[in-house]
């Protein structure tokens, strides 16, 4: 069990230290994020070795690889303290007389400092205030190994300066800090290593020039090490950071088109395909706890016939107020969807048989936006009249379903409305059909019926170039 939840704090650790990575995005909107690709991409065009961060880049990957950073040194650092509190067993064989100054110095004085080193380190600070710890660790490091060489005379001297030397050419490659202080931390060793040696009586004076030669060729030979391996982890980050940009812009557009595969785009309930994946689910998750669930089939009436005499636009607003007031109705935990026309449909987990609250409300609720809007569309010419009386006609109510308000042409008062009602209808049905209606036919009559006369010949034995027409 305690296996387990350590396993789990170090899954939940890694998720923050990775989600700590890419923080700078989180107050990104979408412009945003595509004018840092952009600037990815532009840096990222040119070779590895020519990788130059500047400005928001630059102060994006400090804030991210600052963990990694502050790990590496506090770890030299304590490392290197525990390292030269033993190393005093090691003087104390070489030269017995120097333990006392050896507990003081590498017991004392250098794990002092170095934990004022690592307490720099415990937090984000200024670029130069973390950039400067490290000269101040290597010019510690070369200040003891001068006094113990100083106070072990002769031969021990030069020894303490080649390892001070040694162990301060491991902090220059382990480092990683911007290049301007890597060149500052060698120039401030070699400098020391120079000076330390032609203050030793006992060596003469062009040894330590020609040893400092030789170490600044092969410590300068460090700081590109040090300065490619900045490179390299730089160009790592922003490989990452453009994959997780676009990553997200992924993972985003397809939340949009599953949002849009699942919605029906005139009335903005969810489509059939929604209902049917939430239908699946629920009667799973009912049937696994003998749970019920409860189906409401809707249908609109005489939808079709509204649709051809007001208008196929008067028919989507009709369908949409019809789509709210459902939506109006349904309690949580419920999903209503078009099924497809004029049907829709709504599922509502633990209903009971023949449980009609959650029906009666549909039943009896009447779409608000459907009388005021629904036959507002240009009239042809004759139709000014039945526009006046549509607009008195009475509503018709569909029963079983819900309430649909809407004033129906058919339906309206006087003969010449009933009428008209019916001439449209045969309309209608002939345009169905595929022939032209009834009243749209030109009867044939002696008014309108003209006479051809035969064509004759003519001597010639050819046909006159126009019949005569009576």
């Amino acid at each position: 069990m305690a296996r387990r939840v350590s396993r789990k704090a170090d899954e939940q650790g890694q998720v923050e230290r990775r989600s700590s990575r890419y923080v700078a995005l989180d107050g990104l909107d979408a412009a945003g994020r595509e004018k840092l690709l952009a600037e990815l991409d532009a840096v990222l065009a040119c070779r590895v070795r020519d990788i130059s961060l500047t400005g928001r880049l630059r102060e994006i990957y400090r804030a991210a690889s600052w963990r990694h950073r502050s790990r590496t040194i506090r770890f030299w650092l304590l490392w290197v303290s525990v390292f030269s509190a033993v190393t005093c067993l090691i003087d104390y064989v070489m030269h017995p007389p120097l333990l006392g100054v050896s507990l003081a110095l590498r017991s004392v004085f250098i794990p002092v400092f170095y934990a004022v080193l690592a307490w720099i380190w415990v937090r984000p600070r200024a670029s130069w205030i973390e950039g400067v710890t490290l000269p101040l660790t290597v010019a510690a490091m070369m200040l003891v190994a001068e006094l113990l060489g100083s106070a072990g005379g002769g031969a021990l001297h030069e020894r303490y300066l080649m390892g001070g030397l040694f162990a301060t050419s491991t902090a220059i490659v382990v480092f990683p800090i911007e290049r301007v202080w890597s060149i500052a931390g060698t120039v401030v060793v070699i400098g020391l290593f120079l000076m330390f040696g032609l203050m030793n009586p006992n060596v003469d004076a062009k040894v330590p020039i020609l040893e400092t030669t030789f170490f600044t060729f092969v410590i300068g030979c460090l700081v590109p090490a040090r300065q490619a391996m900045n490179t390299v982890l730089a160009h790592a980050y922003l490989l990452s950071l453009r994959k997780r940009i676009l990553t997200e812009a992924l993972a985003a557009a397809n939340a949009r088109l599953a949002v849009l595969a699942d919605t029906d785009g005139l009335t903005g309930l969810p489509n059939r395909r929604a209902f049917q994946g939430r239908l699946a689910r629920d009667w799973a998750e009912q049937a696994a706890r003998s749970g019920t669930i409860g189906a409401i089939l809707i249908d609109v009436d005489h939808f079709k016939r509204f649709n051809d005499s007001a208008g196929h636009a008067a028919g989507d607003r009709c369908l949409v107020a019809v789509a709210a007031a459902i939506r109006a109705t349904m309690p949580d935990g419920a999903l209503a969807a078009r099924y497809g026309g004029e049907e829709f449909v709504a599922v509502v987990p633990g209903t009971r048989p023949r449980d009609d609250r959650q029906a009666d409300p549909l039943r009896r609720r009447r779409p608000r936006a459907a009388p005021s809007g629904l036959l507002r569309r240009p009239l042809r010419d004759g139709e000014r009249r039945n526009r006046a009386r549509t607009r008195r006609g009475r509503c018709i109510r569909g029963g079983g379903a819900p309430a649909v308000r809407r004033c129906s042409p058919l339906r309206g008062q006087g003969s010449g409305t009933r009428q008209r009602g019916r001439r449209l209808g045969h309309e209608g049905r002939a345009r169905r059909d595929g022939r032209r209606p009834r009243r749209l036919r030109r009867q044939p009559g002696p008014s309108r019926v003209r006479a051809r006369a035969k064509p004759v010949p003519t001597d010639e034995g050819r046909l006159p170039e126009r019949a005569q027409v009576l």
